[in-house]
């Protein structure tokens, strides 16, 4: 039986935790006081894939804890220690595992580019095993999460990862490995520019795609990107059936073209929705400098300007400056009109 440590319960880290607890993985989380009392009042976590296939797992069934050092004490007997937290935690959540350096294989399932660099900053001595979870996980009431998008984990090969991959298909997931893992976090990270998009739209996400201004925003942002990408001699792997490259020109299509190609390799249901907009409205810090402003970093460096995502990154950071008391809700001409005037 493997044992599972998950140090972010949330959207995913509960969610793949539950399919490997359901496996016979021993799986322990830390999350925020929230989590643990959602499921205890609703007495279960409640797990749904894209098909709708739904199960529970009784809440005494589960080990939630609320601090770090309770799951990575002295004596901590643990296989894999995964990192689903926000990329701006993982310094922090450093300090508090670094004396587990040589004695875990630590699992990043984060979004951003250098989270296992930080992480072997401070572990020189472990097996890190980079990972990327292409899948929109949302979170619905009563301590529900339901996958509402598709695609399969993509795992850093190495020692230890055929192990981890076998244990992710036995749970139910599809996953490759891959030698390339940093050119797939470039191209997961191109896609991930529609996050701070979808935080500020308010809309389900497949309901944003059928407005062709918020299609236009998003295919300005990864012209960008993709333009900081060959001035930094980056080559981003697309993990859908078509190259990044004609991303912005589908986002362009009319809606009955783009909608018949898109469903071609894009699946998405009703509900998927960006967790940065949850993340605004309960005030919590974004992870907007790990995904456009890191565009925007690779821009200064090597003199590429990104206007458009500086305008969604400042879009982002005056919300956060002064939480709203309702939703973001620009529509795709108010957010064209904006990304325009400040380009």
């Amino acid at each position: 039986m493997a044992r599972i440590g998950i140090i972010g319960a949330g959207n995913v880290g509960l969610y793949i935790g539950a399919f490997l607890h359901v496996a016979g993985c021993q799986v322990s989380w830390v999350g925020r006081q929230w989590v643990q009392d959602e499921i205890e009042e609703a007495g279960a976590l409640t797990v749904s894939d894209f098909y709708n296939h739904t199960f529970t797992i009784p809440a005494d069934e589960m080990q939630i804890l609320t601090d770090v050092a309770d799951l990575v004490h002295a004596d901590v007997n643990i296989d894999f220690l995964f990192l689903t937290v926000k990329a701006h935690a993982t310094e922090k959540i450093m300090e508090s595992i670094k004396h587990l350096d040589g004695k875990v294989v630590v699992v990043t399932l984060q979004n951003g580019i250098h989270n296992a660099e930080i992480i072997r900053k401070h572990m020189p001595n472990t097996e890190v095993i980079t990972g990327m979870v292409p899948t929109n996980i949302v979170h619905l009431p009563g301590g529900h999460f339901h996958q509402a998008t598709l695609g399969p984990i993509q795992l850093e090969d190495g020692e230890q990862s055929v192990t981890l991959a076998q244990l992710f298909l036995e749970a139910g997931f599809a996953t490759q490995l891959t030698t390339d893992i940093r050119g797939i976090l470039y191209g997961k990270l191109v896609i991930n520019l529609m996050n701070a998009l979808n935080a500020l739209s308010g809309l389900p996400l497949r309901a944003q795609l059928s407005d062709p201004a918020h299609r236009k925003v998003l295919a300005l942002c990864i012209e960008e990107a993709l333009a900081c990408y060959q001035a930094a001699s980056i080559t981003p792997l697309s993990f859908f059936k078509v190259p990044l490259w004609m991303v912005p020109h589908v986002l362009r299509l009319p809606n009955w073209l783009f909608f018949q190609i898109a469903s071609t390799f894009l699946g998405i249901d009703e509900r998927a929705m960006s967790s940065m907009h949850d993340d605004l409205l309960l005030k919590r810090p974004t992870e907007v400098d790990y995904l456009n402003g890191e565009i925007i970093k690779i821009g200064e460096e090597h003199s590429v300007n990104t206007p458009v995502n500086k305008a969604v990154v400042k879009l982002i950071k005056d919300i956060e400056a002064q939480p709203p008391v309702h939703p973001p809700s620009l529509s795709g001409e108010e957010l064209l009109a904006i990304v325009q005037k400040r380009s």
